[in-house]
């Protein structure tokens, strides 16, 4: 795949079953354009990891989708992009917002001790490895179920926001963030990321199977593995489904 701009071309959808599932049917169709962002003002089967759905009025919030040749990332180290992704966000809403967003492991941004952006990275194929990323942002969302825990840009700000803006924005950070990543600027990226990381270095509230007791979130390795402190003293390291942390 040919390296161009993230968000060069932008193809807009009144309604899809999801973008991610519309960019993996155009890469196995060999369709897909490098660089091209696919924006659904609707999802009717927006995904979030293991199944979950993202809900979203119509027409209201960010739902898009691109995809990425990881040909400059070992499978060791693939969850760099997700930190890189994680990090382009956050720029670009908190320019927008001028507060603070942290990343809610491993793919939430949480604004206020409310959920404003899911992310879901998928890989595809066998020879060529393409990443699909996934990100969906409640931006002028009003009203959302209590049980949700989410918050919009519009409710925190008290104004109506530019899609259209705020995805150019996103997408000029995005550029940015995964050429640092191309050109192996792993540490700025680990250090953007750790320091945006919610509850790090504080006690937190964690379920994990039955079990709800408190660890210290301290940071996350390049495989995408939490690595916190227990009250005894003990460094124990979690896989992504392992572990949830409660806000």
């Amino acid at each position: 795949m040919a390296l161009k701009t993230i968000g060069s071309t932008v193809v807009e959808f009144d309604a899809l079953d999801s973008t991610n599932n519309y960019v993996a049917k155009a890469l196995e169709a060999a369709s897909y354009e490098p660089g091209s962002v696919i924006l659904a003002h609707m999802q009717t089967e927006g995904r979030g990891r293991q199944g979950s759905t993202w809900q979203a009025e119509p027409a209201k919030n960010l739902t898009f989708s691109f995809a990425l040749e990881l040909d400059f990332l070992s499978l060791h180290k693939r969850f760099l992009l997700s930190k890189a992704v994680s990090v382009a966000v956050i720029e670009a809403l908190e320019a927008v917002l001028g507060q603070e967003v942290y990343v809610k492991w491993p793919n939430d941004l949480i604004l206020n001790q409310k959920k404003v952006c899911g992310m879901l990275i998928e890989t595809r194929g066998s020879r060529a490895v393409h990443a699909i990323v996934g990100i969906g942002i409640n931006v002028n969302q009003l009203k959302f179920a209590p049980e949700l825990k989410a918050t919009s840009l519009a409710l925190e700000t008290g104004m109506a926001i530019n899609r259209r803006k705020l995805l150019d924005d996103i997408c000029r950070q995005l550029q940015a963030q995964i050429e640092l990543l191309r050109n192996g600027h792993h540490e700025a990226i680990n250090a953007s990321y750790a320091a945006r990381l919610y509850r790090r270095n504080e006690w937190t509230q964690v379920q994990c199977g039955h079990r709800n007791y408190q660890l210290m979130v301290k940071d996350v390795d390049d495989q995408g593995m939490l690595i916190t402190h227990s009250r005894q003293g003990h460094t124990e390291l979690f896989r992504a489904g392992e572990l949830k942390i409660t806000y």
